[in-house]
This record gives structure tokens, C-alpha cells and sequence, in this order.
């Protein structure tokens, strides 16, 4: 595992955070409480070089490691996600509102594009 899932972002599993009262919907809010003040320190470059990173461990996981090790970096992946998208002031849920009817370049379900 790399330097963020130990030392910044990997203190909560996702099975952890859907049972808690915050719920799935409220991971921006829960992560900017608990780590906003560091990314912003950080800063978007060096977030981007964390997300990268993780994006490198979850490519390992999902080749040569089990289930857990999966889900432990999707969740890596997922905060550091959330840590820019706050960064830039995306809000993640109107992003990922763009799929809720289909696909976004031709509407459908399934997506219909050539």
C-alpha cells in the first residue's frame, strides 16, 4: 500500500462509512471535515500526484490481489477523488448526475453509441 492509504486517507472502509449515520451521500462532506485543511495545504498538484499514485495501486489490485485489497483501493482512490473534486469545487453528485439518464452522448440505456 502506498504512503496515503496508511498515513492520510485510509482510516474508514466504505462497508464502515454505508454503516455509519453519515451514509454514502455525505462522504464530501465527512471528508472535508476530516481532511480539508490538509488538501487544501496540499494543494491540487500534490493531490493529483496522491490520486495518481493510488490510481497506480488500485491498477495492481484489480490484476494480481484479492477482493479486499480491491476494495481497500477503490476507497483510496475514491477519497482522493472527492479531496480534488473539493479542491476544484466540483460538486460530484451533479458530475455524476451527466449519467443518471443513460448515456451521456446518446441518451440511451444501454448506451447505443458505435
Amino acid at each position: 500500500m502506498g504512503r496515503a492509504s496508511r498515513h492520510v486517507h485510509g482510516q474508514r472502509s466504505p462497508s464502515a462509512l454505508h454503516r455509519s449515520r453519515h451514509g454514502p451521500h455525505h462522504v464530501p462532506g465527512h471528508h472535508r471535515a476530516t481532511y480539508g485543511d490538509r488538501d487544501r495545504e496540499r494543494g491540487v498538484d500534490a493531490s493529483f500526484g496522491w490520486f495518481v499514485e493510488e490510481v497506480g495501486e488500485l491498477s495492481r489490485a484489480i490484476r494480481r490481489q484479492g477482493h479486499a485489497e480491491r476494495v481497500h483501493e477503490f476507497s483510496d482512490v475514491l477519497a482522493w477523488l472527492v479531496s480534488l473534486a473539493d479542491q476544484c469545487d466540483v460538486d460530484l453528485a451533479a458530475a455524476a448526475a451527466r449519467y443518471a439518464d443513460g448515456c451521456p452522448a446518446c441518451g440511451s440505456i444501454p448506451c447505443a453509441c458505435p
